[in-house]
């Protein structure tokens, strides 16, 4: 008998240990699977937030902020549209796209990105191509692309998580 429950024992033991091996195992399986998959996650949010801000730079032409390199600006209390700079600003924000930035929009900003684009492309550069390279719209019309222009910078800025930034104590940043 002693000889049979020292067997008994062993293979108990063995069979304690594989099972032990087996747990241990597929727990740091899990963990390693875990953790690599957070170090994926990671990076795309990393890529997303850098192709947010390639995009950002290139909405400085649809700014309110006056400048000389504006789609659209003031001229006597009249919004007045600059061809070139509309044609270029749909040029840049295409190229953007195209880049590998653009993997990484989501379809929520590629539906806002686009809505601006093809609003400058219908209202601002097919109606007028050919014609003068400055005219007037009316307010109506650049209310609607002031629109499509926050509903995008909107977009960007939830796609990140900075739509409420908030620095400190000192509340919410100010909004654009």
């Amino acid at each position: 008998m002693q000889v049979t429950d020292t067997i008994i024992a062993a293979i108990v033991g063995f069979l304690s240990a594989v099972i032990t091996s087996l747990i241990a195992s597929r727990v740091s399986y899990r963990k390693l699977k875990t953790e690599y998959l957070a170090q994926h996650r990671k990076e795309i949010i990393d890529k997303q937030v850098s192709a947010c801000e390639s995009l950002w730079i290139a909405l400085e032409p649809a700014s309110r902020v006056d400048g000389e390199t504006r789609i659209v600006v003031n001229v006597h209390d009249s919004p007045r549209v600059i061809l070139p700079v509309a044609i270029e600003f749909n040029r840049k924000i295409t190229e953007v796209f195209f880049s590998p930035s653009g993997l990484y929009f989501s379809r929520q900003l590629r539906r806002a990105l686009f809505g601006l684009r093809d609003f400058i492309q219908e209202e601002f550069i097919s109606k007028n191509l050919g014609k003068e390279i400055e005219f007037d719209i009316s307010k109506t019309k650049y209310r609607k692309f002031r629109s499509k222009m926050t509903k995008l910078i909107i977009t960007i800025r939830e796609e990140i998580g900075v739509e409420d930034l908030c620095l400190a104590r000192e509340g919410p940043a100010e909004g654009i």
